[in-house]
């Protein structure tokens, strides 16, 4: 970037507030994601069947059924005491749900779409309904995002009064706004399911945020610049803690220690050295820090002095020993607890990062391993543990 589009990305970094940038959508885990049934269309189809029934043992009552007639605009208690089936034949072809009131010849015909695509003759299911003898007949789409059924021509021949496209999000919105007027009677298990329903909706429905997206369009041009300082700042520290990239660090850990880099869940970036003399041994440097520090914290790397396997069990079997080595002759460091029963972090180091120090990064981490003496202290337990 130039220093004009540096100063243009600061004059309007200077006027933008945290609050103006939206949070995206983050995934949550729900009962549907971890059975693996959360995009399947049978299995949702399912569960509007068992929330629609009004006798069943959800005790929601017509929850389902009011909501959908407020959210479409249609007369309340259009459907009084109706029947549902599930996949209804139709020469052949099955209507996902059919909820008919045969007192009022009244009916509604529900397709589901989750991932798949709206090739349906809803023509056909129409008129077959009608052919029943239900003479007030709506077809409902529900699906991840609406459809233009006016244009579809498998749809063409149905009123335009009768067909409505919604999506399965409005349609749970609804059922929530309307949920309080029947939480009281509800079956506790039941109502556990339709959350985990209503989460997995929000899931699919949620991929991205649209608030995300407008913001990135108006601002992209700068939200790109930024995204590519961001970028370059972030590969910079990466080569530099992964010793890719000839520095003082590399020059100088290099001697006693060598790098293992993993990363372990959403932008969690660290590095582990381990020592040459025992791979049992090593300092797990978590780096996310300088570029996500947090509400509660500055940028900074945290390092730990980490043991694992035959190590760990000599510390543990004898910590009065190893003990009086971390407190007399290495004070700043900080003993940590046990991490169950494969890895423990011994000994802690922060190092703050700040706009100086990243100038002279390599140099600045090294100084600070070398005055913690923390290396050395990993060669003592070493050393310790050659005496048991």
């Amino acid at each position: 970037m130039t220093d004009t589009e540096i100063k243009e990305c600061q004059e309007w970094l200077d006027k933008l507030k945290l609050d103006d940038i939206p949070k995206g959508y983050k995934w949550q885990r729900s009962l549907m994601d971890i059975t693996g049934i959360k995009h399947h269309e049978n299995m949702w189809s399912d569960i509007y069947k068992f929330f629609f029934d009004i006798k069943e043992s959800h005790n929601l009552g017509d929850l389902f059924i009011r909501s959908l007639e407020s959210l479409i605009g249609l007369k309340t208690n259009f459907l009084d005491r109706f029947l549902i089936d599930r996949e209804f034949d139709v020469n052949g072809k099955r209507i996902d749900l059919l909820l008919c009131d045969n007192r009022n010849n009244k009916a509604i015909i529900i397709e589901n779409k989750v991932n798949h695509l709206l090739d349906n003759d809803l023509n056909l299911y129409y008129r077959e309904v009608i052919r029943k003898g239900y003479s007030d007949v709506i077809v409902i789409v529900i699906g991840l995002h609406k459809y233009n059924l006016n244009q579809y021509d498998k749809a063409d021949k149905i009123p335009n009064d009768k067909k409505y496209s919604i999506t399965h999000q409005d349609f749970i919105d609804k059922v929530s706004c309307k949920l309080p007027e029947y939480y009281i009677q509800s079956n506790p298990q039941h109502l556990y399911l339709l959350q985990e329903f209503a989460k997995n909706i929000k899931n699919h429905t949620n991929m991205i945020d649209k608030n995300e997206i407008d913001f990135f369009f108006e601002n992209r041009e700068k939200v790109t610049k930024i995204h590519d300082v961001y970028r370059h700042i972030k590969e910079y520290i990466t080569s530099i803690m992964t010793l890719k990239e000839e520095s003082e660090l590399k020059k100088y850990i290099s001697q006693d220690l060598e790098p293992n880099k993993e990363k372990t869940g959403e932008n969690e970036e660290y590095v582990k050295y381990k020592f040459k003399n025992n791979k049992d041994v090593m300092l797990t440097c978590f780096y996310k820090r300088i570029l996500r520090p947090g509400n509660d914290s500055d940028s900074h790397i945290l390092v730990v002095l980490e043991i694992q396997n035959k190590v760990k069990t000599s510390v543990e079997n004898k910590p009065n020993q190893f003990g009086s080595i971390l407190k007399n002759e290495f004070p700043i460091l900080k003993e940590s607890k046990t991490h169950g029963n494969i890895w423990r972090h011994y000994a802690s180091l922060k190092i703050d990062i700040d706009s100086r120090s990243l100038t002279n990064f390599p140099m600045v981490v090294w100084e600070k391993l070398e005055e913690s003496q923390i290396i050395e202290f990993g060669k003592r337990i070493i050393e310790e543990t050659k005496k048991q």
